[in-house]
């Protein structure tokens, strides 16, 4: 597997979750991962951001609690998440927000303004569930 260079910060960006602080703390048993996403402040953009962990609802619903972060001495913190929020029948994905110490925490978080659509821009884009582009074929053979 090539080095990832440039890309070394994605493994900053992953967190394993578990069920209980025991096997976060012996690294055992992990229930699921996920990953930080930061959400700029709305009263100062550019200095502040909010943190949540990202997760699927099927691991959160599976009692996931626990997080085993990076520290940047080489140890590890545990951290819990107290209210994982979804929207109920929609997609298999649930956040939560998280306080993390820039100063103490290996973390990286992705920007979502960076890369997520905004409401706009997926009406704009006319992206859909299932659809990979107009090619002309309907399917119906």
């Amino acid at each position: 597997m090539p080095k990832l260079g440039d890309y070394r910060f994605l493994l900053n960006t992953v967190v394993f979750i578990y069920r209980t602080r025991e096997q976060a703390a012996e690294g055992r048993k992990a229930g699921g991962t996920g990953f930080f996403v930061a959400v700029s402040s709305a009263k100062a953009p550019d200095k502040f951001h909010h943190v949540y962990v990202v997760t699927n609802v099927h691991v959160a619903r599976g009692e996931a609690r626990t997080l085993r972060v990076n520290t940047r001495d080489g140890g590890v913190d545990l951290l819990t998440v107290h209210d994982w929020v979804s929207l109920a029948g929609g997609p298999d994905v649930t956040v939560a927000p998280i306080a993390l110490d820039p100063k103490r925490h290996a973390v990286e978080a992705f920007r979502s303004d960076s890369w997520l659509l905004t409401q706009e821009e997926f009406l704009h884009h006319e992206i859909d569930a299932g659809d990979d582009g107009d090619d002309g074929d309907d399917g119906d053979d």
